[in-house]
């Protein structure tokens, strides 16, 4: 019995179990240790010599089936695993971000848990503290990343400015009587809403584009009056 545990506990090594702590390694060792003294136990109560053979034989199953619990890592990068999915689904549901915003963020996310991974895995690390030291970390870093909308926004931004510019040039341009004025703003403030509601349902970036690059020509071209028309094609700044 005393051979069997011997030998038991000699595989009970950080080597034959890289991603086990220093803490399971030793609760294992401890289990063989408690299956030898109960076995000794039972060798030294027996009256018969079948007995013996028999808590013995019994003793050495036990030992041999001893094993070592790898739960601590494996609970932690499930943990990690966790979060980074409830992040991947909050960040799936920012407003205003266009496909490859998500895509970004999903990536930035997912680099942070892969790297924690890798090290809680690293066979260094072989205590409940040190995985504790990368963990939780991680998570809160996983947390922390969120889709940053801008293309839309600043596509909006750029229709504004147009049509802001396009305004002030028709209420400065003498030759338009007011009634071809507020025609003119009309249609400039109806094509830029268009180009925006385009922009706020585009999924991508390249469909943020071409909604503005469509807005920016509808805005362009929005007024009908010939005499408008002619007047606003003398300005080089609406050509451009």
């Amino acid at each position: 019995i005393e051979k069997i545990a011997a030998d038991k506990l000699a595989t009970i090594t950080a080597e034959n179990y890289p991603n086990v702590t220093e803490e399971e390694l030793q609760a294992a060792r401890d289990a063989v240790n408690k299956e030898k003294e109960a076995a000794i136990t039972a060798i030294n109560n027996a009256t018969t010599n079948a007995g013996v053979d028999n808590a013995g034989e019994n003793s050495a199953i036990a030992i041999n089936n001893v094993q070592v619990n790898a739960k601590e890592k494996a609970d932690a990068i499930s943990r990690i695993e966790e979060v980074l999915q409830k992040q991947i689904e909050q960040i799936k549901q920012t407003p205003d971000a266009t496909k490859e915003e998500i895509d970004a963020a999903i990536e930035e996310a997912t680099k942070i848990a892969e790297e924690a991974k890798k090290a809680i895995n690293n066979p260094d690390v072989n205590t409940t503290e040190e995985i504790a030291a990368i963990e939780k970390p991680a998570i809160q870093e996983i947390e922390k990343v969120t889709a940053t909308p801008t293309s839309k926004e600043a596509a909006r931004a750029e229709i504004d400015a147009l049509a802001k510019a396009q305004t002030e040039l028709i209420d400065n341009n003498k030759l338009l009587t007011d009634k071809e004025k507020e025609a003119a703003k009309d249609a400039i403030q109806k094509a830029a809403e268009l180009a925006k509601s385009k922009i706020d349902n585009s999924d991508d970036n390249s469909a943020v584009d071409t909604a503005k690059t469509q807005g920016i020509i509808l805005i362009y071209q929005m007024t009908k009056n010939k005499q408008l028309k002619m007047q606003l094609t003398k300005l080089p700044k609406l050509l451009r």
